[in-house]
């Protein structure tokens, strides 16, 4: 079996799969099973053997993949071996390919591994997540704590990590106490309710947090807008966007007793 790539016929094996070009297209990757081993061809140079490889559909952005020897397992970067674990999950990257982090296992403790430092230990990790510009992360450890650039914020429990706005000066997360779920934006618990909806709103500036949070379980609902309650829906839909200048917030929504939807438009306070 053999590749083949802008017209030229790369080298026959007898197994391949997983291939993938990054995303400028420039470059390519796949892997080989042969002779009882797994390896990576990376723009057709092999490289080395191990028990078994895995490929991610960053692989070939960042030369980044996870290879296993016996019971070792590490991270592969440019053809490096990265730290030693016993276990390593599916890594993350930032959204330029430039930032890897992935949870680990030492001798029964988790660890969170960002770019080769290593964070932890703790009782469980989550699966990391990025800022969209790649500068700030979060994940989940320690019983559902979540915790941002390192720091744990223990007097919070929490299902999901942190969301970040899109230019990563901020980060909200939906927290659990007594029942009750609210919103912690930037250190700062805001107002409880019965329930709050899992997506977070972010505007473009990352001035502007929304959100949808229920007087009951899913219905008596409002769009909460940098703490201000919109008008009470019995269904408000998930197509929750601001406008361009970030004045109004328009979304769809149900009224107690009606079936026909309605499109509202909730002005932001203190947009002019």
């Amino acid at each position: 079996m053999f590749y083949v790539v802008d017209g030229k016929k790369g080298k026959e094996y007898g197994l391949t799969d997983d291939f993938y070009f990054s995303q400028d297209g420039s470059h390519y990757v796949y892997r080989v099973f042969q002779n009882g081993r797994w390896f990576v061809v990376m723009n057709g140079i092999e490289g080395k053997p191990f028990d078994k490889v895995a490929l991610y559909d960053f692989s070939a952005d960042n030369q980044t993949y996870v290879a296993s020897e016996g019971n070792k397992a590490f991270l592969m970067i440019g053809g490096e071996e990265q730290n030693p674990y016993d276990h390593i999950a599916k890594p993350t990257t930032s959204a330029d390919r430039k930032r890897v982090a992935y949870p680990a296992e030492r001798n029964g403790e988790q660890y969170l591994v960002v770019d080769g430092q290593e964070f932890g230990p703790y009782n469980g990790v989550g699966n990391p997540v990025f800022s969209p510009e790649g500068r700030r992360f979060a994940w989940i450890g320690n019983g559902m704590h979540p915790i941002i650039d390192g720091t744990e914020l223990k007097e919070y429990q929490v299902y999901q990590p942190p969301n970040f706005s899109l230019d990563g000066q901020s980060y909200a997360f939906i927290a659990h106490a007594s029942g009750k779920e609210f919103v912690v934006w930037n250190g700062r618990a805001l107002k409880k309710y019965n329930y709050v909806e899992s997506r977070l709103y972010w505007s473009l500036d990352g001035k502007v947090l929304a959100y949808v949070a229920h007087f009951k379980d899913f219905s008596n609902g409002v769009v909460v807008v940098n703490e201000n309650e919109g008008n009470v829906f019995d269904v408000i839909g998930d197509d929750v966007t601001f406008s361009n200048d970030n004045r109004w917030l328009r979304y769809s929504a149900l009224e107690k007793g009606k079936l026909n939807k309605v499109f509202v438009e909730q002005k932001i306070k203190g947009k002019n």
